[in-house]
């Protein structure tokens, strides 16, 4: 199994990081002798036109390809990709001896873009089970003080692909606001400049098959 992982910018509802990449690709959803299920932000398209797909996306600067894996797996056993950070977190609090001293127990997890896809060999297809999340930490206002919160989005998806053929999955976003002050040092700080940048993110997965 071959992959691209992208984390395209720029986006807005009207223009999504999916509809750029389908306009790039010239191709439509559900393209191709397979089938996928009834997803508008997947579409479907023959080995042939990869190279092509590649190519046009690398070209494109709103697109930055943050993976390339290339794996070999068995029928039915999944594979897991995260680009991102373990990010340590407050699992559990003990108090112990007579003080009751507060003893933190640490559990690391994963944060960033992450993929779990199970390729099933059939017969005539290759059904493959995608799990993509997209997930950050941030300073936590509930819940266990000094422990962060995890912000997650998540999609899952089946396709069903023959042997070689390849499929574009998208749909995955992500909003930031980034909030900045800026001013002289002579000036009074009410007269200092505010500003928050907004920006949008989201995943494209490209995906391609193949029996060995």
């Amino acid at each position: 199994m071959r992959g691209w992982a992208y984390e395209v910018s720029d986006t807005d509802n009207t223009n999504s990081g999916f509809s750029v990449a389908s306009r790039l690709l010239g191709v439509g959803v559900k393209v191709g002798e397979g089938s996928t299920v009834a997803d508008s932000s997947a579409l479907q398209f023959g080995a042939g036109r990869l190279s092509f797909a590649i190519s046009a996306l690398n070209a494109d600067s709103r697109f930055k390809q943050v993976s390339s894996p290339n794996v070999r797996c068995v029928s039915g056993q999944q594979v897991r990709l995260n680009v991102g950070q373990q990010v340590p977190t407050v699992s559990s609090v003990s108090y112990q001896g007579v003080s009751g001293t507060p003893v933190q127990s640490i559990e690391y997890q994963d944060a960033g873009v992450i993929f779990n896809v199970t390729p099933l060999v059939m017969q005539d297809v290759i059904q493959l089970s995608v799990d993509e999340e997209i997930s950050s930490f941030v300073s936590t206002t509930t819940g266990v003080s000094g422990s962060p919160t995890k912000n997650t989005r998540s999609l899952q998806t089946v396709a069903n692909l023959r042997d070689g053929e390849v499929v574009v999955l998208g749909g995955l976003i992500q909003d930031s606001d980034t909030a900045s002050n800026s001013r002289e040092r002579f000036l009074p700080a009410f007269l200092a400049g505010h500003a928050t940048l907004r920006g949008r993110t989201e995943v494209v997965l490209v995906l391609q098959v193949q029996k060995i």
